[in-house]
């Protein structure tokens, strides 16, 4: 029996007996051993005052060893300890202030170019968010053609807004959408019977978007979890073409405009089971089109139907370093020439020396949608109604099948801050969709039809990039291709050589400066007629290249492939920061020189622009 009386003397003897038990007990309880005191003995302990001082770590600048060490597994019998907390009273609805954050920027810049952003919302509640935003953009426009009286002017302006609601561990957001944009139809008239003959159009292109979609979302913190992303959208285009701001209008292009409505339904699923992660990825888009002429008064309108519907499973395992995914795609196009699509979707890669190397390759394929939608965004100035061959192929457009992709490379990190990727690909395109001069009995050649032929691709890229502890950030990048077409010469507008760089450097959270490259190659584009460009105010042709015959479907026409020279664009933002709240800043954006992006088109030139941003 061991019997504490405070505060007497311990003898020296009996404390170190003490001591060592006290340093013993948990080795042998551990190692089941029992102690027994046989007789009785009194331990005496000193009153002691307690150190109030907390001991400081002093910071000897030495680095803390990597060890690495399979923990040895030890069961144990801890005794259970029964102790009654008092509750704290913890109010879970304290409110939050409210932060309301906005901004508005406005500019002016070259060839007439005024810009405005506003945006408000709400960026901190429980309950979930909303915003508010409007965007406005437009420009005379400057090509090189001023002095023929060229409408080059453009503008693009929108409204979008969203709502966020948070349930439990999900989000609910719905969101809605108002855009119009307008595009000057500044081309040349290249239709064959205007040959030697140029006569600016003066129209514009104008589109009407409005849409809304609701998307669901869960933000599970436990991986075994179901992750889900559903979302759910309707948008409706409108597409017309309209005299050009005080000009008189023609009788025979006040027509209703094109119309197009699309219907999407897209969802990302995944979770993890024993040690693999499952995927399931899906999207459905429907769309119902109908066009009115287009200016062709005497043109019947057309109402055409599509659905397209994929479906991507796939599994991925880890391994120590090596990864192994698998996986298919599943397609059905409701208006294509084959409805059913199957493609093999794999990718292995494994991680050399602590992922300084890390070789992957891997197959894959899928459907590209090809609505309005896309093609208007692709080139402002396609015309819906029509196709390659004119009349004879109106509103058949047809939906882009990427059959087979093989890839292969290699990526990694060369140090902590910068790292690469080389690939080598090829992909084989069926249906791949061409630009192409359309042709029509109510159209000079301005704008442009979809032709659709084979493609076959083979691809090196390279990049590299470069983010530190500092401010700077860098990025390149650098293409090469080879293709291989169908009945096409050539692939339209697509260049051989591509090169890309940009660099971002923030001082201080003060002065912010962004810049980018861009070098494109020489390009292919066909042409109608033999001459496609205006050199100066004087109607002055440019010849253009070889004949290469008649490959349109549908097509009486010859076609002459033009050689586009390479160009090079440039992206600079500079941002000073005067205080909290006010930002000056000045935008350089566009091609070095006259340039064309399509036969015909000429890029507006590089623009300069002052503006100046409030946050409140």
């Amino acid at each position: 029996m061991i019997n504490v009386h405070p505060p007497r003397f311990l003898g020296v003897g009996a404390l170190c007996t003490a001591l060592a038990l006290s340093l013993a007990l948990p080795t042998l309880a551990q190692d089941s051993l029992q102690v027994t005191f046989v007789g009785d003995r009194e331990l005496y302990l000193r009153e002691v005052d307690k150190p109030t001082d907390s001991p400081r770590a002093v910071d000897l600048g030495i680095d803390r060893p990597v060890i690495e060490y399979a923990p040895i597994s030890k069961r144990t019998a801890p005794s259970p300890v029964s102790r009654t907390i008092a509750p704290i009273a913890v109010k879970l609805d304290a409110p939050l202030p409210r932060l309301y954050a906005g901004h508005a920027r406005a500019g002016f810049g070259l060839y007439s170019s005024p810009m405005l952003e506003v945006h408000l919302g709400d960026t901190r509640s429980r309950q979930g968010a909303w915003g508010l935003s409007f965007r406005h953009r437009s420009s005379a426009g400057s090509t090189g053609k001023d002095s023929i009286g060229v409408d080059e002017g453009w503008s693009k302006n929108a409204l979008t807004g969203y709502l966020r609601r948070f349930v439990k561990r999900s989000s609910i957001t719905a969101s809605a959408f108002l855009e119009r944009d307008a595009w000057g139809l500044h081309g040349l008239d290249l239709t064959p019977a205007a040959e030697g003959v140029f006569s600016p159009p003066n129209n514009r292109q104008n589109y009407g978007r409005m849409g809304a979609a609701l998307r669901l979302q869960n933000h599970e913190r436990d991986s075994s979890k179901v992750h889900r992303n559903l979302a759910i959208s309707y948008s409706r285009l409108s597409v017309g073409v309209a005299p050009t701001p005080g000009n008189f209008p023609q009788p025979e292009i006040l027509q209703s405009p094109g119309r197009e409505n699309l219907v999407e339904a897209t969802g990302k699923v995944h979770t993890h089971r024993e040690g693999a992660r499952y995927d399931l990825d899906f999207e459905a888009h429907i769309t119902g089109t109908q066009l009115d002429g287009m200016g062709d008064t005497t043109a019947a309108s057309i109402n055409r139907s599509a659905a397209l519907v994929g479906v991507r499973p796939s599994v991925t395992k880890e391994r120590g370093a090596y990864m192994v995914k698998a996986g298919a795609g599943l397609w059905v196009d409701a208006r294509g020439a084959q409805s059913f699509h199957f493609y093999p979707m794999a990718e292995v890669r494994f991680r050399l020396l602590d992922d300084v190397f890390v070789p992957y390759g891997g197959v894959d394929g899928g459907m590209q949608r090809n609505a309005v939608h896309d093609l208007v965004d692709q080139n402002p100035f396609f015309d819906a109604s029509y196709n390659a061959g004119g009349t004879a192929l109106r509103g058949a457009l047809s939906n882009t099948n990427r059959a087979l992709e093989l890839y292969g490379g290699l990526r990694g990190k060369l140090t902590r801050d910068l790292a690469f990727n080389a690939q080598a690909r090829t992909t084989r395109f069926r249906e791949f969709q061409y630009w192409v001069n359309e042709a029509g009995p109510d159209s000079a050649g301005q704008r442009f039809s979809a032709a659709y032929d084979s493609l076959t691709v083979a691809s090196v890229i390279g990049e590299a990039t470069y983010r530190g502890q500092g401010p700077l950030e860098l990025s390149a990048r650098a293409e090469f291709h080879t293709y291989g077409t169908g009945n096409q010469p050539y692939a339209w507008y697509q260049p051989r050589t591509r090169f890309s760089a940009s660099g971002k450097w923030n001082l201080e959270e003060l002065l912010f400066i962004a810049l980018g490259v861009e070098i494109v190659g020489a390009r292919y584009a066909p042409s109608r007629v033999p001459f496609a460009q205006v050199l100066g105010g004087e109607n002055e042709i440019q010849s253009a290249g070889e004949e290469v015959g008649t490959v349109l479907a549908g097509s009486a026409d010859a076609i002459f492939a033009r050689k586009l020279p390479a160009y090079t664009a440039i992206d600079l933002g500079v941002e000073y920061r005067y205080n909290a709240r006010l930002s000056l800043g000045l935008e350089a954006r566009g091609p070095l020189g006259s340039t064309e992006i399509f036969n015909g088109y000429g890029a507006q030139r590089m623009g300069v622009m002052m503006m100046a941003s409030y946050r409140f």
